[in-house]
């Protein structure tokens, strides 16, 4: 993933490469599973050949910016510091 390094050995596990105040939850999901999409169009994989006269694809893709500037400003920290 690139955001952590590991160790080996009885005393072995894994620690963040960075503060978690720096890592976003985009970086760690794309990190994970590729690119963050709510539908193929989206990505423009539409698979039912009408990507520029599609009806809700406008709609999709405000979806789509607002789940990724949420993921984008939400940090690890911001979790971790909601756990508590």
């Amino acid at each position: 993933m690139g955001q952590s390094t590991s160790f080996v050995g009885s005393p072995g596990g894994f620690r963040l490469r960075k503060d978690p105040s720096k890592i976003s939850l985009h970086e760690i999901i794309e990190a994970a599973q590729g690119a963050i999409s709510v539908a193929k169009c989206i990505l423009d994989r539409c698979e039912y050949g009408r990507k520029n006269n599609c009806p809700i694809s406008a709609e999709w893709r405000k979806l789509q910016d607002s789940i990724v500037n949420f993921l984008k400003q939400t940090t690890l920290q911001n979790i971790l510091g909601s756990c508590r």
